[in-house]
Order: C-alpha cells, then sequence, then structure tokens
C-alpha cells in the first residue's frame, strides 16, 4: 500500500491559450523565442513569425500556460541562434546584431510581468523598447 502511494499521479495545472505579437520600437520582431515563466511549474513557449506573432506551448503544441502569474523572458534570435563562443563556428561567422535589448532574455532583469487567466483568449502583446 505504502508503495503505490509514490505512483500518484498529481493532477495536471490549469491552463489558457495565450498568444500575441511582440514589437521592438513598434515594429513585429521575427524569430524571437518567447518564454513565460510561472511562478511554479514549466515555462511555456514559443517563437514568433514573420509578423512578430506568438502562440505560447507548455506540454502540447499551442496548449498555453499555466493559469497565474509569469515573469516574461524574449530572446533575439540572433542570440538563441548564435554558436558557442570559441567554436570554429563562432570565428567563421560575424558577430550577431540583436534586436531585442538583452534585458529581456533575463528574468531577473526583464520588467515583463503578466498575468494569464483561465477561461479567456488571453491576447498579451508585448512592446519591446
Amino acid at each position: 500500500c505504502l508503495l503505490l502511494q509514490g505512483c500518484q499521479r498529481t493532477a495536471a495545472p490549469a491552463l489558457a491559450p495565450v498568444s500575441g505579437v511582440v514589437t521592438v520600437a513598434g515594429k513585429p520582431c521575427e524569430g524571437a523565442r518567447v518564454l513565460f515563466h510561472p511562478t511554479t511549474g514549466r515555462p511555456a513557449q514559443a517563437t514568433t513569425d514573420a509578423n512578430g506573432r506568438y502562440v505560447l506551448s507548455t506540454f502540447a503544441k499551442n496548449d498555453g500556460a499555466i493559469v497565474g502569474k509569469h515573469k516574461v523572458t524574449v530572446i533575439d534570435a540572433q542570440v538563441a541562434n548564435a554558436p558557442m563562443p570559441g567554436t570554429p563556428e563562432a570565428k567563421r561567422k560575424p558577430a550577431a546584431t540583436t534586436i531585442v535589448p538583452a534585458k529581456y532574455a533575463d528574468a531577473k532583469t526583464s520588467e515583463l510581468e503578466v498575468e494569464v487567466r483561465a477561461d479567456e483568449e488571453n491576447q498579451i502583446d508585448l512592446k519591446l523598447e
């Protein structure tokens, strides 16, 4: 009986759909990686399309984000896809030009905080300056 208690599943967290547009200085940001970091639980993520649009996924494609408060980070595509420093590939490639300000790439310095609400289509546009 005691062994079976360790195998009990915990209830999956409540998710809600989340989508939006990422802009930098008013222009759509293509290829940026968007992450919503909940207070507890798994982060949701997405990559923006050519129009800066994103749709979050946590456990399955486009299933949304955990309901509640989130810190948001946005990582520039140039940074996310850059080769590791010191590798031969890094020496061949010119330094990446970033569009997204570096402060948004770290949850400690990002000023973006949002709340995902249950039973809503959460349209959360991220306007970065």
